[in-house]
């Protein structure tokens, strides 16, 4: 027993090394690897040592003691390297040597421990669902307006409901209160969801004051003030209700609270999984919660946005909301963007070449939903590149190939299917227009959506330019005989052309060249009536010479049985001309 005793000792030893004041992120951590180690009995030991803090809650250090869970992978040794980084030296707190049998039966003590603790909280969040479900159905949209809601110059939402203190207390069976002073007055209900199960909810009063419902599971939970979907191009998450109610109201985005900094990533990675594709920003507020919303950012590869307050910093002013009222919404919206125009810079310039070290590297991806750009940014805590999330740049785009004219003009040849009609659509766009507003402007008119926004349409351009097919195509705007081949006026290319033929002309006349009749019938009418007859021979000779010329070999040569032989190039000016050469044989 006395050996168990010393084991105590030296962790209390360590935990006093380390300042009280460390971060809340720290803090919580210490918590988890005491109760670990401890159970429930460790509890002591972590608030005495909390005390020593300026911002000790008696309320918030039980809060956050109940919420944890032992047997989730932070032991005791989280604490003791924490504790050796604060100058512990371990080899004068030497662990006393512990016998095998009294290590096993601690090792099943504390999974006994864990289990039971397991099937507590299993039944207190089922519970807590329950009783979060009937306080939503009972509690009423918000009328008129709620001095919480009036002073943050905000409106209430759908996704908010109220309901009186006293009856929320009969609903509850206690008082709900916040750093020991009780909630009173008109109560604002957030529903807590997790996906799309309600899970909790987070109780506001008129004051400001706030409480969560005992038992119900808050980690990874969330507030949705504008519900993101798989159209959801971009996603704000936030800390509080009005926070991110006040960015939603600001950008018009999806935005979600996560209740607490601690709750960021959790949220942020939710979000990330449920919807891949979207931009997801993550707004944090300037001081306490600023270190773990860096971090919700970088563990999702998003943007980081945070208020600007100007010549105003540091008069009070920390949160989004708290800049909607001083700056306006536009000041707001521009710091969004402005975040996310600067996560898509960073993807550029911390690019790690695979050849170079094998990490992760920026590239393009083409899929179903686009053509999507990966970008890959430095993260200097872990030291390492991490991917950012996929920047949706353009609809599903193939490039075919490379093209040249005779003129020597290059182009790229595009194929996509356009929007609405679903229209497949084959261009040879001229590199020269490739960034150019020109160019974006006869892709859009094509039906292909083009994102907006300088970083993403110069990221398009660079794509376009460099990746894709580099098949080589001679491109034209002449149909007849062109380099081997023949074409048609829809641009389709008969025979075997020397190389990919790409036709970039005039396709606008090609509902009048389409098939009739059988060849039956044309015997019959048009066979039959120039047979003896020169005029209408020579008329179906001169409709009929340019397709036939390579097939007599006399495509562009003089020939002693006439006076020219030319290439049929428009279909109209040329015929007439070969018509011509056919009706004068050479020396009349």
């Amino acid at each position: 027993m006395s050996e168990i005793v010393c084991e105590r000792a030296r962790i209390e030893a360590a935990l006093s090394c380390i300042p009280p004041d460390v971060g809340r992120d720290q803090w919580w951590r210490i918590a988890a690897s005491l109760k670990d180690e401890f159970g429930d009995d460790g509890f002591d030991v972590f608030d005495r040592w909390s005390q020593g803090c300026d911002r000790y809650s008696v309320s918030d250090a039980r809060d956050t003691w109940r919420s944890l869970q032992p047997g989730r992978g932070i032991t005791i040794a989280s604490l003791l390297d924490m504790a050796k980084r604060h100058g512990f030296d371990p080899r004068s707190h030497r662990a006393a040597p512990i016998d095998p049998s009294e290590q096993e039966r601690r090792r099943a003590e504390r999974a006994t421990r864990a289990k039971h603790e397991d099937a507590r909280r299993a039944k207190e969040r089922t519970n807590a669902a329950k009783l979060a479900l009937t306080v939503w159905n009972t509690a009423k949209p918000v009328q008129g307006g709620h001095p919480y809601l009036t002073r943050k110059g905000l409106a209430a939402p759908s996704t908010l409901r109220e309901l009186d203190a006293d009856k929320l207390a009969a609903l509850i069976g206690y008082k709900a209160s916040s750093s020991g002073e009780e909630l009173t007055g008109r109560i604002l209900v957030a529903r807590i969801q997790s996906d799309t199960l309600l899970t909790s909810v987070e109780m506001i009063d008129e004051s400001g004051r706030k409480s969560a419902l005992k038992g119900g599971a808050k980690a990874g939970g969330y507030w949705v003030a504008s519900a993101p979907t798989k159209a959801s191009r971009r996603i704000l998450v936030g800390e509080g209700v009005a926070t991110v109610l006040s960015l939603h109201v600001c950008t018009g985005d999806a935005a979600v609270a996560a209740l607490s900094s601690g709750n960021l990533a959790k949220v942020a990675r939710a979000m990330r999984e449920a919807f891949p594709y979207a931009e997801i920003v993550v707004c944090g507020d300037l001081g306490n919660g600023q270190d773990q919303a860096c971090e919700a950012a970088q563990a999702v590869g998003g943007a980081l946005a945070l208020p600007d307050f100007g010549p105003d910093a540091g008069n009070g002013h920390t949160d989004f909301n708290d800049m909607l009222m001083l700056s306006g919404a536009d000041a707001v919206r521009d710091v969004i963007n402005a975040a996310v125009d600067a996560a898509v810079c960073v993807a550029q310039s911390h690019v790690a070449p695979p050849e170079e070290d094998g990490g992760p590297h920026a590239r393009y991806v083409v899929s179903d939903d686009g053509v999507h750009y990966i970008g890959v940014r430095h993260d200097p805590k872990a030291e390492r590149d991490v991917e950012l999330p996929p920047v949706r740049l353009c609809d599903r785009l193939e490039i075919i190939g490379r093209g040249e004219d005779d003129s020597g003009q290059n182009y790229r040849i595009l194929r996509w299917r356009s929007r609405g009609s679903g229209t497949e659509r084959t261009i040879a766009l001229p590199l020269a227009e490739v960034g150019e507003r020109e160019g974006w402007s006869r892709l859009r008119g094509l039906g292909l959506a083009v994102s907006t926004g300088r970083q993403k349409t110069e990221l398009l351009a660079e794509y376009l330019q460099t990746s894709g097919s580099d098949d080589r195509h001679r491109v034209t705007a002449l149909g007849g005989w062109q380099h081997g081949g023949y074409i048609l006026p829809s641009g389709e290319v008969l025979g075997n052309p020397s190389a990919p033929v790409f036709f970039n002309g005039d396709k606008s006349a090609v509902a009048a060249y389409v098939a009739a009749g059988t060849v039956e019938s044309w015997r019959d009418s048009v066979a039959r009536l120039a047979r003896g007859n020169t005029r209408p021979t020579l008329a179906i000779g001169v409709a009929l010479a340019a397709p036939l010329l390579s097939l007599v070999d006399l495509e562009v040569r003089r020939h002693p049985h006439f006076r020219q032989i030319r290439v049929w190039q428009n279909h109209h000016g040329e015929g007439r001309r070969f018509g011509m050469g056919l009706a004068r044989p050479a020396g009349s």
